[in-house]
């Protein structure tokens, strides 16, 4: 049994040249999948950083937001420190 006109490989030879053959197939395989596997773990361990953030932060964040929008007349604790005479010229000007 030949292999390829060419090339005579005969017993032995041939099945050493299929073991190598099988052998390149299996192991360029592996790398493949461990390469692009552990790029996917690191890519996703990446997101669940961005998007996991400390308490400390979420609360900073939520802070200056709240901080940042001023109260509306619809409030209702507008509405009560309205009714008792406040004056709210101070709180807007910063």
């Amino acid at each position: 049994m030949y292999f390829h006109p060419r090339f005579k490989i005969k017993g032995r030879g041939l099945i050493l040249f299929y073991f190598i053959l099988f052998y390149l197939f299996i192991s360029s395989i592996f790398f493949f999948v461990f390469f692009f596997e552990t790029n996917r773990q690191k890519k996703q361990e990446e997101i669940q950083k961005e998007q996991k953030k400390s308490l400390k932060e979420r609360q900073e964040e939520s802070r200056n937001e709240g901080l940042a929008k001023s109260l509306s007349e619809e409030n209702k604790g507008f509405l009560l420190l309205k009714k008792m005479g406040y004056t709210f010229d101070f709180f807007f000007e910063f």
